[in-house]
């Protein structure tokens, strides 16, 4: 598990004004990652297509490569690592 938010002692940190403190955790479930809102202010949204309409907020969700996720303001897409 990762844990997301503004806070320096989160595994990913973010230092956007709209991403709170403790904002979200990353998990491994499986074969795919999950996203998971923490209680945000505001919000975790997840779009598949990319396409700004097309996200929806969540609280939990899987999450495919090319998905963008976004923590408050600030979006992030999720992409395999190039094979070395």
């Amino acid at each position: 598990m990762l844990t997301i938010g503004r806070d320096a002692a989160s595994d990913i940190v973010i230092t956007d004004a709209t991403v709170s403190g403790r904002h979200a955790e990353l998990r491994w479930e499986g074969r795919c990652w999950v996203v998971c809102d923490v209680g945000s202010t505001n919000g975790t949204y997840v779009s598949y297509g990319g396409a700004p309409g097309g996200e929806r907020r969540v609280q939990r969700n899987a999450l495919k490569e090319g998905s963008i996720v976004r923590f408050g303001e600030a979006a992030f897409r999720l992409e395999r690592e190039p094979a070395p």
